[in-house]
């Protein structure tokens, strides 16, 4: 996959390796391209024009890409995120029979118990036998727990296991953590994005040509003016 960004020579490209650093020195160029990047992914007008390639096509980049801002105050409980692991639960017990046999037969007994509940009243009373297996989970509200004490490393890589293992994305998105993880956290991270092998962009808002471990850098200068870095 490539990512082309308008006016620019270069592009990111993860056809040979997961990891790719967006490094910009100019501080307002950095935010207008943060804020393209985020606005691309939610469906919404861009500053910058950003194309997403898959196999020389193409595609959504909303569809493809998924964005966290801030790591530290990052709600991992957000819809999108919820609705996907509803979707996968609701999935699993759908393509497993006897659990979805056991499921369907609990709630059928809970059903049946609604008049008997709701006998207490004289009054006419209707309710909706028709319930869905998304529905039950729902009522359970289940979540990703959330440790608010975990570092910053920890709470990243959590992200790259959420994403991962519910398919949010093919690119992950993620904003200056080079000002809070030092190099050998850093180096952690790297490895852990390899091996998840989770295409990962990180924009970064200082200029460093110095490469850690395994990453591919597009750098933007001062200038304008942009090269690669391997």
């Amino acid at each position: 996959m490539i990512i082309k960004i308008s006016t620019f020579s270069n592009h990111i490209d993860f056809t040979n390796n997961e990891l790719n650093v967006l490094e910009i020195e100019d501080k307002k160029l950095f935010s207008n391209i943060v804020t393209s990047f985020y606005n691309s992914i939610n469906d919404e007008p861009s500053k910058e024009t950003l194309i997403l390639l898959k196999n020389n096509e193409v595609v959504s980049i909303s569809k493809c890409m998924f964005m966290i801002m801030d790591i530290y105050s990052y709600d991992f409980n957000v819809k999108k995120i919820n609705n996907k692991l509803i979707s996968i639960l609701e999935q699993n017990i759908i393509n497993d029979e006897d659990l979805r046999y056991d499921v369907e037969k609990k709630i059928y007994e809970l059903a049946n118990l609604i008049p008997e509940i709701t006998s207490v009243f004289s009054l006419d009373l209707i309710w909706d036998n028709d319930i869905k297996i998304q529905k039950l989970l729902n009522l359970f509200s289940i979540k990703i727990d959330q440790n608010s004490e975990d570092s910053y490393l920890h709470r990243t890589l959590r992200a790259i296991d959420i994403v991962r293992e519910l398919g949010l994305c093919d690119i992950l998105v993620l904003c200056n953590l080079k000002s809070y993880l030092d190099e050998e956290e850093l180096i952690e991270l790297y490895k852990y994005i390899k091996y998840k092998e989770q295409k990962t962009l990180i924009l970064e808002s200082k200029v460093d040509e110095k490469t850690i471990y395994d990453e591919r850098k597009m750098i933007i200068d001062y200038y304008f003016n942009d090269y690669i870095i391997e």
